[in-house]
């Protein structure tokens, strides 16, 4: 059954980010109290942190965040959500999104170690990554660099992005969506590291116009983590050799870094208009340009005072749907911000 489509906007977009977080929480819940009955009645209390629990964990975790918008769209509003960034057939400037990984990866790591070792002073207990047998790895790959790309770009590029775009310039609302996707993951040492991450897909999706980027900065972002934990470990040791050293290494990094992750997707935004014009250019001009011109003409004085009262009906409504909108979306972050102190009180008691 086809569905009318529906433009994704400010309500809609923060309204699917507020259901997703409260689907994952809950599913947390279910996952905990899953993992208590199944450590009680076998006797081993660390089931919870088995490594095939946690991964099988993560995939129901990202199911809950699938869910919400399949159901709110297909069976609540039967309408067809339409993103500002669709995953559309590939285009040249795609090639950019793994080098804008790299450069995420290398440029913030140092910001996001820092910020740890703020941490570990406070008394948190940092995580340590775990070690994966072969099956472990294999899944891990898949949830790490398939399944959590995909889905959590759709959730904060796709739908929450879509709607902060429409209220704000881009790189405010790559502000806000940034700041919503570090909070979500309500994981203290990965703040800063997914703040940043979360600002330069929320940029490679707004100057690439295509979903398949951000989710492809994700995707590479993560397997370097899987994979190069030992080599970045070396990188910010290098640079760590006093506290003076490592701060000004992080800053000066990450500026470069970002600067460079800047024009890199401005050169984004640029190829997709010559890969956009090539595509064109070979159809046929549309007929009848120039059409209705006068008739238009025509119709501009007849209609300029219901325009006027339109166009002020519309702007009260858009405010109003403004509010409404940051509202839910302020909601959103105060609800994972409790569940960021809550895991870090819970690490340092």
């Amino acid at each position: 059954m086809k569905y009318p489509k529906q433009k994704v906007g400010l309500s809609e977009g923060v309204v699917i980010y507020l259901l997703a977080i409260v689907a994952n929480l809950a599913m947390q819940l279910i996952i905990g109290i899953v993992a208590g009955v199944a450590e009680a009645v076998s006797g081993n209390d660390k089931f919870a942190s088995d490594n095939y629990f946690q991964l099988i964990s993560m995939i129901l975790l990202q199911t809950s965040f699938l869910a919400v918008p399949l159901i709110y769209y297909g069976a609540v509003r039967k309408k067809n959500p339409v993103l500002f960034a669709p995953a559309e057939k590939p285009s040249p400037a795609l090639a950019i999104s793994p080098l804008l990984a790299v450069l995420s990866i290398f440029g913030f790591i140092m910001p996001a170690q820092l910020f740890e070792n703020f941490l570990m002073r406070a008394g948190y207990n940092i995580t340590e990554m775990s070690q994966y047998n072969i099956g472990q790895f294999i899944l891990a790959l898949f949830v790490m660099v398939i399944l959590a790309p995909c889905v959590e770009e759709l959730i904060f590029r796709g739908f929450l992005l879509s709607g902060l775009k429409k209220s704000f310039n881009p790189y405010i609302a790559s502000l806000f969506c940034a700041l919503a996707f570090s909070l979500m993951h309500m994981n203290p040492e990965q703040t800063v590291y997914q703040f940043c991450l979360g600002y330069v897909c929320s940029l490679a999706a707004i100057k690439c116009g295509n979903l398949l980027a951000p989710i492809i900065v994700h995707a590479v972002s993560n397997l370097m983590a899987l994979t190069c934990g030992g080599v970045l470990g070396k990188y910010t040791e290098v640079l760590s050799h006093s506290a003076l050293s490592a701060a000004l290494s992080a800053a000066g990094i990450a500026i470069a870094c970002g600067a460079a992750i800047f024009f890199l997707c401005l050169a984004m935004q640029k190829i997709n208009v010559v890969w956009a014009k090539r595509k064109v250019a070979g159809t046929a001009a549309a007929e009848g340009d120039g059409v209705g011109d006068i008739a238009s003409t025509n119709d501009t004085e007849a209609s300029g005072a219901q325009a006027d009262g339109a166009q002020t009906d519309g702007a009260e409504k858009a405010r109003k749907s403004r509010r409404t909108g940051m509202l839910i979306y302020v909601g959103g972050i105060l609800l994972c911000l409790i569940m960021w102190v809550f895991v870090f009180v819970a690490s340092i008691m």
